[in-house]
């Protein structure tokens, strides 16, 4: 079988004249063959014509495989497909995201850093920022929450955990179950505060190896791109019953 990833990458002008010249010699056997075919001192030119045709007819799909077939290790094909999935159909699956009955409508904005994209995810009056990064099969998702002490359900938690952090609720009591939920698909989770422009905040960030055929294969991409929508569902859904700060002023990016 033919590795798609191990295939040298060709031109399109060069696949177009490729199966131009495979199938002018393949015409050009045939018309001879049924031209001299029958003709004495013709038996030689036909068998020919026959054999050639024949071979070219073996070249000629072989050649659609390998030159039509996606190459891993082609740059600039691998750019392509990420923007796309970052641009494309990563939006069409986050804007299937309901948030208090209200559907999403995801869009994304500008890029930040090396490999990563800032997303606006708006509710009827209600925005949020996440950012989304795609390092070829490496996923990443950070999303920013402002700290804040005197919220009612850290109060709570810190009377029965008085040494607890505002982070350490997030992370094993608030998120507990969303960030488990995507730990058990391989999902590495991280929860770290920080302070960026001077405000106080949690950044939770999460990343995972999607495997190496995920950038050519549509099935993983949709099932990726499936999997952070209902994660990203499931932490805003938590977020907003638990009246956490999403709004930070700070863009959320890799700190």
């Amino acid at each position: 079988m033919i590795d798609r990833r191990q295939i040298i990458s060709v031109p399109r002008w060069a696949k177009a004249l490729l199966v131009l010249l495979l199938g002018f010699v393949l015409a050009t056997s045939i018309v001879v063959a049924l031209r001299f075919i029958g003709q004495d001192g013709k038996t030689d030119l036909v068998l020919i014509s026959l054999s050639l045709a024949q071979s070219t007819i073996t070249i000629f799909f072989v050649g659609l495989i390998v030159v039509f077939a996606e190459m891993g290790t082609d740059v600039s094909q691998i750019e392509r497909k990420s923007e796309d999935f970052l641009t494309s159909i990563l939006p069409s699956r986050l804007s299937r995201i309901v948030l208090d009955g209200v559907r999403c409508q995801a869009r994304p904005l500008s890029d930040i850093d090396i490999f990563g994209k800032l997303f606006e995810l708006r509710f009827g009056s209600e925005t949020y920022r996440v950012w989304i990064g795609l390092n070829v099969k490496r996923l990443l998702v950070i999303h920013f929450i402002g700290e804040d002490p005197g919220n009612a359900g850290f109060q709570s938690y810190s009377q029965r955990q008085p040494s607890a952090s505002f982070s350490e609720w997030l992370r094993q009591d608030v998120f507990s179950i969303t960030l488990q939920g995507a730990e058990k698909v391989g999902y590495e989770v991280n929860c770290q505060r920080a302070t960026v422009d001077g405000e106080p905040l949690v950044a939770i960030w999460m990343a995972i190896d999607c495997g190496d055929d995920f950038i050519l294969s549509p099935g993983e991409k949709l099932f990726w791109s499936n999997d952070i929508a209902m994660m990203t569902e499931s932490f805003l859904r938590t977020a907003v019953r638990n009246g956490l700060n999403l709004r930070t002023s700070a863009v959320p990016q890799p700190l």
